[in-house]
């Protein structure tokens, strides 16, 4: 009686477990089968592909990814394509108008890649807790590779940027691809919570990561702004956060000095949501890299340090850094290589 007792106990926990922890419904291939360039396609044309695809999909317009072509380049390449990868729960307004910005200042001609992450960029009521939590690691990492070779595509020479887990994504494809230029802004190579750090809950199984989250239930946030508000994902379910674990355990078994472009950060040191310490930690491994502390945003947790939303006295600062770093040394004048 007691063995069976404790087998239905055990078969019981199982079932529970089994349950909570199971893979989210993955997303629709309508939405992660991106639109690869032709070897004859110009730049044109798959900037009107990519728009397609996009308007398909249950975007908000202003998070949708856009390939933004700079009207002075008469060559079939540009100087350079700037990627942006923003970070998890957000899209690419988190940084306005650092990207337009830059553009400008670089000493060539630039075409900008602001790439959406899948399961991203949803509209609020309209399944968008619901795809954050179908995004996969595979559907990020194929994600970024299409960007790549997008950006390749249409310039010569490709730059990076990363913010968040877009940081930590945007490193690992600096392991798997050669680029000019990495630039974190808040790279998550690590995250600031107790029970991750205390607990090495990025170190348990999968399944039972999930049963723990999804037990949890949802996470009802408090916009600071509007802008908060209309451009980030508010409310989800925890399990959604698997994700993000995913891509720091990606990072963290990365051998970071394989990296060989010159790589700049930016991280506040008090930052309330990627942990601090892993960055300088990766930052020390990559070896060709600068970091600067200096940059405060308005948000409480001292995470999002550019862009008009939370910190419109960084933006300038941080976009004169990053010119300087991508900027040729000989100072060519942008009609060089039109």
């Amino acid at each position: 009686m007691i063995v069976e007792t404790i087998a239905v106990i055990l078969v019981s926990i199982l079932l529970v477990v089994y349950y909570y922890g199971r893979v989210p419904k993955p997303l629709h291939a309508s939405e992660t089968e991106r639109p690869n360039p032709r070897p004859d396609a110009t730049p044109e044309t798959l900037r009107a592909m990519i728009e397609q695809f996009e308007e398909k999909l249950p975007i908000m317009p202003g998070l949708r990814t856009e390939l933004v072509l700079d009207g002075n380049c008469k060559q079939e390449k540009a100087g350079v394509c700037i990627v942006y990868v923003h970070g998890w729960k957000a899209g690419h307004k988190e940084c306005e108008p650092l990207l337009e910005s830059l553009s400008k200042e670089l000493n060539s001609t630039t075409h900008v890649l602001k790439l959406r992450l899948s399961g991203h960029g949803g509209i609020p009521g309209n399944g968008q807790a619901e795809r954050l939590s179908s995004a996969s690691l595979e559907n990020l990492k194929s994600d970024i590779l299409w960007a790549h070779k997008t950006a390749t595509h249409v310039a010569k020479k490709v730059f990076v940027i990363g913010h968040s887990m877009g940081g930590a994504l945007s490193t690992w494809c600096a392991c798997e691809q050669k680029i000019d230029g990495l630039v974190l802004i808040a790279p998550c190579f690590g995250l600031n919570d107790d029970t991750f750090t205390y607990l090495k809950f990025g170190s348990w199984p999968s399944l039972l990561r999930r049963s723990v989250l999804r037990a949890k239930g949802y996470k009802y946030g408090k916009a600071e702004n509007e802008a908060h508000a209309k451009y980030w994902v508010m409310n989800y379910p925890h399990v959604a956060s698997e994700l993000v674990i995913q891509v720091v355990n990606l990072v963290q078994s990365c051998n970071l000095s394989c990296i060989e472009c010159p790589v700049l950060c930016f991280q506040h040191c008090d930052d309330q949501t990627a942990l601090f310490s892993a960055t300088k930690t990766a930052i020390d491994q990559i070896g060709n890299a600068k970091l600067f502390t200096d940059c405060e945003g308005d948000a409480l947790d001292h995470h999002v340090i550019c862009g008009d939303i939370f910190a419109p006295g960084q933006t300038k600062k941080i976009v004169d850094r990053i010119s300087t770093f991508l900027n040729p040394s000989n100072k060519e004048h942008r009609g060089a290589d039109n």
